[in-house]
């Protein structure tokens, strides 16, 4: 697919470790990274831990939630790389109608990175995703060194890759 083609800017800048993930406390979450290995860990990297300035970081939620019930989500992960790590958490492009599903409630509005009224379903279970290529383009018009992304958001991560 040409959609394939084009890697993130930010994608193309840094690739996470599972050594630096391990050492910030990101197991557990779905994070996606570039298939581009570093030469050193960046864990044992001197140039991050001496770095002018911290890591530039897109956050990208999951399906029927929004940035700031993700930022809310992985707080401690962010506190405690603070000196290391300043996160962008984005709402994706798609607000959800209002609805059971919608995830809308007193936690404020809820997003996704896929057109849901032009999704093709087949018994329920969405079988053919649309409205990608604006997810994808706003991910790709980011200024990052890298992208940690949480269930959807790491699909559509992974689709950018």
């Amino acid at each position: 697919s040409p959609m394939r083609r084009h890697r993130p800017r930010c994608a193309a800048m840094a690739s996470l470790s599972l050594d630096y993930l391990q050492h910030i406390g990101l197991i557990g979450a779905q994070v996606v990274s570039s298939s581009a290995p570093l030469p050193v860990p960046l864990s044992q990297s001197r140039a991050v831990a001496t770095s002018a300035r911290p890591l530039k970081v897109l956050a990208l939620h999951g399906h029927a939630q929004s940035a700031s019930r993700f930022k809310g989500k992985v707080a401690a992960v962010t506190k405690h790389v603070k000196s290391l790590a300043q996160f962008d958490f984005v709402d994706g492009p798609y607000p959800l109608p209002q609805g059971d599903d919608s995830g809308e409630s007193e936690l404020g509005r809820a997003f996704t990175w896929v057109d849901t009224q032009r999704v093709e379903k087949n018994d329920g279970t969405w079988t053919r995703y649309a409205g990608l290529d604006r997810s994808l383009e706003m991910i790709r018009e980011t200024d990052c060194d890298a992208i940690i992304g949480f269930s959807l958001g790491a699909a559509v991560l992974a689709t950018a890759l």
